[in-house]
């Protein structure tokens, strides 16, 4: 009897074959859901985006209410809530290999401007009343104004940003080497 007529020779074959085919499908499993929890992880950076979108006017409130006072010749604290950020810090690190360059540029502007902003709303009253007692401004009301309307500014590019890369269009963030500054364009 040859090889090929014994069954032995087939239940070895059936069973390498069996344990090939399982490898194959285990890994290809695993492959799915390492993209599946990707994917997630990148809505819940999308969902976090339109949370902040949401406190952007409420914090152009604040500081539009801050400017009135301070032209008043009176402070009000800017603390409030802060943006969320957690998400973003959590993730960003295994979804970037999944981001364009122009999505990752984005996210990486989008929140380090909403934590400046939290950080300065938080250190508003305090920082303040220090230059204020230690006279080095000469203008402490109109200086910390004018630094308020900056961060109104900056909360409406912020507002942009997150808005187009919702939309699927970041913008193009780049390096001017001409006039040696970074510049954000619209990516057409």
């Amino acid at each position: 009897m040859s090889i090929l007529e014994r069954n032995e020779f087939w239940i070895v074959i059936a069973t390498i074959g069996g344990v090939v085919i399982g490898f194959f499908l285990s890994v290809v499993w695993e492959i799915i859901k390492e993209n599946l929890s990707l994917r997630q992880k990148r809505k819940a950076i999308e969902h976090e985006l339109r949370t902040n979108l949401g406190l952007i006017p409420q914090k152009i409130d604040i500081l539009q209410q801050i400017i009135k006072s301070l032209n008043n010749k009176k402070l009000l604290p800017g603390t409030s809530g802060h943006h969320a950020t957690y998400i973003y810090d959590t993730y960003i690190s295994e979804v970037s290999m999944t981001l364009t360059e122009d999505q990752r540029d984005v996210l990486h502007i989008i929140y380090e401007s909403l934590k400046q902003a939290d950080k300065f709303l938080d250190n508003l009253y305090k920082e303040f009343i220090e230059i204020v007692s230690s006279k080095l401004l000469d203008h402490p009301f109109q200086d910390y104004a004018g630094m308020c309307n900056d961060l109104i500014a900056r909360y409406k590019l912020v507002q942009d940003l997150i808005n187009e890369y919702l939309e699927g269009k970041p913008r193009k963030i780049s390096w001017n080497e001409e006039e040696n500054k970074a510049s954000v364009t619209r990516k057409n």
